[in-house]
């Protein structure tokens, strides 16, 4: 059975989609996080700088925030994709734009995909033109 999850999360105001509907890089080689924070209480999305990455020196994660009960968690469950992760880094936007997830799926197999927009203050759209 393959499950689908749709999320429905508003936009901070002043806020707007600069990428829509990116696929999750690098997922599977972080599905047993993904899981375990697609499972529990979603509380938010962000991204990290992999200043130290030696592949990929604009290398982002990206990190979702859960909590279940009274304990609060983080999961890297993949990377921005390399060409939006050098745009953001190159323009300093890294502490600006979110990463929203908006579909994951889920297989029988353990096959995970998770679908993503990139959302940032409405006065840096014209970087994006």
């Amino acid at each position: 059975m393959i499950e689908r999850f749709s999320f429905a999360t508003r936009s901070p105001d002043n806020y707007q989609t600069f990428f829509r509907e990116s696929p999750i890089g690098d997922i599977q080689d972080f599905k047993q996080e993904a899981l375990k924070a697609f499972d529990e209480t979603f509380v938010a999305c962000h991204i990290e700088h992999e200043q130290k990455n030696k592949n990929e020196k604009y290398a982002l994660k990206i990190m979702v925030t859960t909590q279940k009960g009274e304990t609060t968690k983080s999961y890297h469950i993949g990377h921005i994709g390399k060409e939006k992760s050098k745009f953001i880094v190159s323009n300093d936007l890294t502490e600006k734009v979110i990463p929203r997830i908006v579909n994951v799926f889920i297989g029988d197999s353990g096959y995970v995909d998770a679908r993503y927009d990139i959302i940032g203050p409405s006065d840096c759209y014209h970087l994006f033109k």
